[in-house]
């Protein structure tokens, strides 16, 4: 067994290797890239629009806040008899006009620096993944090692725990069996199977209503067959020998 998966591994490692990487490289590397590309366009959009929005709402009230402050200013000094008073609230008026369009230049700056940031963000992404080579490398029996810069990824043999030859020389996998939505019938009894299957060379069983002595029926076949030989009934499932009509060929 041992032998026919390792040698399984060397044609299937070879046929990576010669033809699937070449043509992976060739026609799909390209597109993944390219979606990438649409997908940091569409990150880098949407997180500087959302920073620019969270700024220009900041703004806006800002905006609101001097222009209320101007137009206080000026009506004052349009109410005003006071010479005095008129020059005081006409100078305090173009103070928060100056300032209003000291901020309205800051904002705008700012716009164009985070669209600039966008830019260059994007383009630098954009060079990085384009200068992103694959390479994979053949280790052998063990493993192949993709390459990607200075990031180096093992990818190993299956594993099947080749090393673990049981006694009744069946190489233990892990094994989950899918729960029939039937009920299990059993000693005349009806119940649930919540799980089974193989884990780590070891059966499991559960059922509902809890019955050990079928729990361990169940694990003690799954564990010989490795698997779970049943017939299907009327409305029911139950162990092929429990069926009324003789199965036997």
């Amino acid at each position: 067994m041992k032998e026919i998966i390792l040698k399984f591994w060397k044609v299937f490692r070879i046929w990576f290797i010669k033809k699937f990487w070449p043509w992976f490289l060739k026609y799909v590397w390209p597109f993944i890239k390219e979606n990438l590309v649409d997908l940091l366009t569409y990150l880098s959009d949407e997180i500087f629009a959302k920073i620019k929005s969270w700024w220009n709402k900041k703004y806006k009230q800002k905006e609101e806040t001097f222009s209320s402050k101007i137009n206080d200013a000026e009506e004052k000094a349009a109410n005003s008899n006071d010479k005095s008073e008129i020059e005081k609230y006409e100078a305090i008026a173009k103070v928060w006009r100056e300032v209003a369009e000291m901020m309205r230049k800051e904002n705008e700056e700012l716009n164009n620096e985070l669209d600039q940031i966008k830019t260059e963000t994007l383009k630098d992404a954009k060079e990085k993944l384009d200068e992103t080579k694959l390479d994979i490398i053949d280790n052998g029996e063990e493993s192949l090692v993709l390459t990607s810069g200075d990031k180096i990824a093992h990818l190993p043999l299956p594993k099947s725990n080749l090393d673990s030859e049981n006694k009744n020389g069946v190489y233990d996998m892990d094994l989950i069996i899918a729960p029939s939505q039937l009920p299990f019938r059993w000693n005349g009894k009806e119940y649930k199977i919540l799980s089974c299957g193989i884990e780590s060379g070891e059966s499991y069983a559960e059922v509902e209503p809890k019955n050990e002595t079928l729990e361990d029926e169940l694990k003690q076949r799954i564990k010989q067959d490795n698997g779970l030989k049943v017939y299907l009934g009327l409305n029911y499932v139950c162990f092929t020998e429990d069926y009324p009509v003789d199965l036997t060929p």
